[in-house]
């Protein structure tokens, strides 16, 4: 019987040195990547320090281009979009980053699928913290994970779990450089050449009382703070209506926050502006940064 006792212990024991390697190497290849969306998450939430900071879905990490503002406003500003991601990652990534510096302003581009609504593809909300977990022995990243998912706790006891499905990026990224800028900014090539089929994306749907309430929480801790909150909806080609953002803007109201709604403005209602009806294109983000980057140069002072 002790025989087979050890013969356990050991098995655990050698199950336990190999998760810690790995993730110890995955630890290493995320804070040497050359690119990609691990290294962009990493830098957001461990390393910038911009004046400006622009947060939430692909709908910000293409729409904002940080070289328009910072030649705008001479403020350095770097662009933390996570595409397919909302108020659940960009929560705990501004808790991280809080705690080092506070920047000048946020931007935060509300896409209603991954803010406030349920979302149809997703059976429940883990799927945001998928890029937190790297950074689990963080009390704020564990804050968000364990109130989305209470058996984070125990799940990211292994090193490895915290990578899973994210070690073939972090080899890709040792030596493919992504098509993310030094900033943060992914731009989007090509125009769209035909009127697309309507698609609601996230206008419909029930809300999300999760991502409300984070929202909400979000929008009442900046306002308390130095650090100027604009919250913005992009445009998105052929919308004639903003209903879908009622939620944010009843909160937005609630706590004294600017909300500047560009979703149906037709000065970017033209199809050369866009890559396809969610995305604006290179030249579209140009546009719409240099409208937003002028309207914050005549409304705030710095």
């Amino acid at each position: 019987m002790r025989k087979y006792i050890l013969k356990i212990l050991l098995f655990f024991a050698v199950v336990a040195v190999v998760d810690t390697g790995i993730g110890i190497g995955c630890e290493w290849l995320q804070a040497h990547a050359k690119g990609g969306r691990m290294k962009s998450v990493r830098q957001t939430a461990m390393i910038q320090e911009a004046d400006i900071v622009i947060m939430g879905s692909s709908r910000a990490h293409h729409h904002y281009v940080p070289s328009v503002f910072a030649d705008s406003l001479g403020l350095t500003t770097y662009n933390a979009g996570v595409d397919g991601n909302g108020i659940v990652l960009a929560t705990g990534l501004y808790d991280i980053m809080a705690k080092r510096y506070m920047p000048k302003v946020i931007i935060y581009d509300v896409e209603p699928a991954f803010d406030i609504n349920v979302y149809a593809e997703d059976g429940n909300d883990t799927r945001y913290i998928g890029w937190l977990r790297p950074y689990f022995s963080n009390p704020d990243a564990k804050r968000i994970m364990t109130r989305v998912d209470p058996t984070e706790r125990f799940k990211n006891l292994s090193a490895m779990f915290r990578y899973n499905s994210r070690i073939v990026d972090l080899l890709k990224d040792q030596i493919v450089m992504s098509d993310y800028t030094k900033d943060g900014y992914a731009p989007l090539k090509g125009v769209m050449t035909k009127e697309p089929e309507w698609r609601p994306g996230g206008e419909s749907g029930q809300l999300d009382t999760l991502k409300v309430n984070m929202m909400e929480e979000f929008v009442a801790m900046l306002s308390g703070t130095d650090t100027r909150l604009i919250m913005l909806a992009s445009p998105k080609y052929g919308a004639v209506s903003s209903e879908a953002f009622t939620a944010v803007k009843d909160i937005c109201e609630k706590y004294g926050v600017d909300f500047w709604d560009y979703y149906s403005d037709a000065d970017f209602q033209r199809m050369g502006y866009f890559k396809e009806q969610m995305h604006l294109n290179d030249e579209g983000a140009k546009a719409f940064s240099s409208a937003v980057a002028a309207r914050i140069k005549n409304s705030i002072d710095f």
